[in-house]
């Protein structure tokens, strides 16, 4: 009698340790763990400052710190940088409100502009949070898909960053030829543009976009990519650091 109360007792404390080893795990894994292949083809890792309303973030950060570069004479603590990737960032790719996030960043080729690493697997297993317009033909209206872009780049001036950029020095030129020459010099309608556009877009705004530029003729998909942010916790600057390890 004794031996089978012995044995109760053994597997009742057996099960309260295992019972305080699962509230161990909820209490330490509540954190986002990072997707390492995103960071792993990253220029920099920065813990930044994001401001914006509850939902929404700004593109601006304030970059606090700098846990990974790529290149020393990049010199990015205590910067503003300009991330249109952020505009497109909701709660679904991380993003908690105003506070400080670790970031993955890549310059994007455009003015001062950076872009978020995406997480380099199949568009199929993830859901894509942007997109980049790639034209195949811009159909029998190529000035119609001129001005659509144009027209979207007014718009939403931060999300198009570098968008019109393999265009800009064709547009400029017309733009100046009329205004020197007169309405008769306006060759904008000989501007074809074709290829993948420069950035990425909110994904809603690249469906949008490339409804608008379909209904004018021209043959236009989206490549869509999901971007993650990470609020700044203990945990995911250990994985942070812990991934940059790979790239010494």
């Amino acid at each position: 009698m004794t031996s089978a109360k012995a044995r109760v007792m053994t597997f009742g404390a057996l099960f309260l340790i295992w019972l305080g080893y699962l509230f161990y795990l909820v209490l330490h894994t509540t954190d986002p763990v990072i997707a390492r292949p995103q960071f792993l083809i990253a220029q920099a890792v920065v813990v930044a400052d994001i401001t914006g309303t509850a939902d929404a973030p700004k593109a601006d950060i304030v970059v606090r710190q700098v846990l990974w570069v790529s290149d020393p004479a990049l010199k990015l603590g205590g910067k503003t940088l300009l991330v249109p990737d952020l505009l497109g960032c909701g709660k679904d790719q991380g993003y908690e409100g105003p506070r400080s996030y670790v970031l993955p960043i890549v310059f994007s080729g455009s003015g001062n502009a950076w872009q978020i690493t995406p997480i380099p697997t199949p568009t199929s297993y993830r859901k894509p949070s942007h997109g980049s317009i790639d034209i195949f033909k811009a159909g029998p209206l190529p000035a119609g898909v001129v001005n659509a872009l144009v027209a979207f780049a007014n718009r939403k001036p931060v999300e198009a960053t570098g968008l019109l950029d393999p265009i800009l020095p064709e547009l400029n030129a017309a733009e100046y030829c009329v205004a020197v020459f007169g309405p008769a010099f306006d060759w904008r309608d000989e501007i074809v543009p074709h290829g993948i556009l420069p950035g990425r877009l909110p994904i809603k705004d690249a469906v949008k976009l490339q409804q608008e530029l379909s209904k004018l003729g021209a043959t236009v998909q989206i490549i869509p990519v999901e971007v993650r942010i990470y609020p700044d916790t203990p945990q995911v600057r250990e994985q942070a650091l812990d991934a940059m390890k790979l790239r010494r």
